[in-house]
């Protein structure tokens, strides 16, 4: 299922729900059939999982991105 769009209440894996509280705490909603993540609740989340701080700063840098096809 890599790379589906998927609804938010659908979820798979040994521990689905694992992240969830976390999603809570930062104000994402996650109930319900569309995920509600405005940009910044999302870099929250992603704060909370990887523990590194993302500043303002980064959303003015460019990033560097490339199209990966299936051969």
């Amino acid at each position: 299922m890599l790379g589906a769009v998927t609804k938010a209440n659908t979820r798979w894996g040994s521990d689905p729900d694992r992240l969830v509280n976390k999603m809570r705490e930062v104000g994402l909603s996650w109930e319900g059939p569309d995920i509600d993540a405005p940009f910044p609740w999302s870099f929250a989340l992603a704060k909370e999982i990887t523990g590194f701080s993302f500043s303002e700063d980064m959303l003015s840098t460019r990033f560097l991105g490339a199209a990966v096809r299936d051969r």
